[in-house]
This record gives structure tokens, C-alpha cells and sequence, in this order.
């Protein structure tokens, strides 16, 4: 494998706009004009992230949303990144995810993770305390989702009993999973299973140290030399709203590495 650096957008939805444009629709059509425009000058990836019972996005139900976006676009990569997997029932995800990949014909992406705010788990009555317990118990029945035509499963946060999850994602054997990776669990967790990581809070010193503690990880676990990993971060910026050039906001610089494990 070569190196290889691609570049994305990270976008975000913030209150602002909700209140300096007039209609929510307004909102998300200029930001599915910008991924349009994105995807034309050749940007590979489109993120943004998930919240509920918060003003930091304004997108609640992402995956409606992200069907819009795969409906306008055509060789743009997409996702969400990540998915706070508590607050959603994983069967119910996987088989959402997977239409949307066969709708897209197999550009998505998927970022897996716990979430950080207390408040909003306590508003959905969620037990915070248990995110990363549940998070990776969601993205184990996700994957066998995508990979069985049956599924039993006897968690402590979810159980199943011969469910039947379908469709099978377009991509085989499904979208590449990524991991949001702060702590050394999270990145030993990620190594093991092979997944790629994701960044976006650390200075470029810190995470030069994280990733390369990430790929000695990898190479511990033995996976074949032919599936090394990616991993990504984000980066912050500046723009201007075009419908209000007063009123600033921000977005983000995706940047997502294939480097080879030495």
C-alpha cells in the first residue's frame, strides 16, 4: 500500500442558522449544495456529527438527511461522524445504514461512538455512566446485522431472538467502520477489530503520538497486511453564511490517511 491522503468536509449545523434562515428546509439544502460543490471539486468525504437534545447540530434524524444528500450526489463518500450508537436501536441502524448503502450504491461510511454530554443522555433518560458499554455492545449486533440472515443475541442492553435483518449492505462485507478514538482503550478496542479511527479533538503533536501508538496496536493483533486501516481527523475553519455574509460561522477540513503500518 502507498501513501495516500484524501481530503473531506466536516460540516456542522449550528443554531445559528436555524434562526437566520427562514425555513429548516432552507438550512439543509445549502448544506447539500456544499457537499454538491464539495463532491465537483473533487473533496472525497462528507461528515458532520450526531447530537440529540443539543444545539451543536441541528440534524436529528441524520439518516434521512444523509438519503437526501446520497439522492444529489454521486462519487462523494458520506456519513455520519459518529453515531452516539446509545441513543439507537442497532438492529433498527444496521438495516437503515444498509438501504442507505444500497441506495448510494455503496458510498457509505460509518463512525461509531459513545457520546460526551451528560445532558443529553439524562433528557432521553439514558444511563451515561453506560455509554461505552452499550456502544460497543450496539456495533457487535450491527456488524453481525450486516453479516447474518439471522440473529440471536443475549446482551445486557439488547437481546434477540432469531431476528432476520435486512438488506445486506452494497458494500461487502459492509461500510468501513470508524471508531472515534480519545482514550487508550478506545484505540486498543479500534485496533483489535480492525476498524478506522477518527480525531478531531487533539494538537497535531498528540495525535501524531495516538496514531502511531495506533498502528503498533495493529500490528500486535496481526490482521492481514492487505486490510491496514485509515485513519482520519478534522481540522477547523472559517466561511461565510452566502445568505448572510455577516453572520460568521464554522466548518471543518476532513483528512483522512492510508499510510502503510512499517
Amino acid at each position: 500500500m502507498t501513501n495516500k491522503l484524501e481530503f473531506g468536509l466536516f460540516d456542522s449545523f449550528g443554531p445559528f442558522e436555524m434562526q437566520e434562515f427562514p425555513t429548516v428546509l432552507e438550512v439543509y439544502e445549502a448544506h447539500i449544495r456544499q457537499a454538491q460543490e464539495a463532491e465537483q471539486l473533487g473533496y472525497r468525504y462528507y461528515f458532520f456529527i450526531e447530537h440529540q437534545n443539543s444545539p451543536v447540530c441541528s440534524v436529528t434524524a441524520p439518516n434521512i438527511y444523509l438519503t437526501a444528500l446520497a439522492c444529489r450526489t454521486s462519487v462523494l463518500r458520506f456519513g455520519l461522524m459518529i453515531y452516539q450508537l446509545p441513543f439507537h436501536h442497532p438492529v433498527r441502524l444496521a438495516q437503515d445504514l444498509a438501504t442507505l448503502d444500497q441506495l448510494s450504491r455503496g458510498r457509505l461510511e460509518f463512525g461509531a461512538g459513545t457520546g460526551v454530554l451528560m445532558h443529553e443522555f439524562i433528557r432521553w433518560n439514558l444511563p451515561f455512566e453506560s455509554r461505552h458499554e452499550m456502544s460497543a455492545e450496539a456495533l457487535d449486533i450491527i456488524v453481525r446485522a450486516w453479516t447474518s440472515d439471522t440473529l440471536t443475541y443475549q446482551g445486557k442492553y439488547w437481546q434477540l431472538d432469531e431476528a432476520m435483518p435486512t438488506p445486506r449492505p452494497y458494500q461487502a462485507p459492509h461500510p468501513p467502520v470508524w471508531v472515534a478514538a480519545h482514550s487508550a482503550a478506545s484505540f486498543d478496542y479500534a485496533a483489535k477489530h480492525n476498524y478506522d479511527i477518527a480525531q478531531n479533538i487533539d494538537v497535531d503533536t498528540v495525535i501524531a503520538e495516538k496514531f502511531a501508538t495506533y498502528r503498533r496496536l495493529w500490528k500486535q493483533y496481526a490482521h492481514p497486511w492487505s486490510d491496514q486501516p485509515r485513519s482520519g481527523r478534522s481540522w477547523g475553519a472559517c466561511f461565510r453564511n452566502a445568505r448572510s455574509p455577516t453572520t460568521s460561522g464554522s466548518t471543518t477540513a476532513w483528512l483522512s490517511s492510508a499510510a502503510p503500518i512499517a
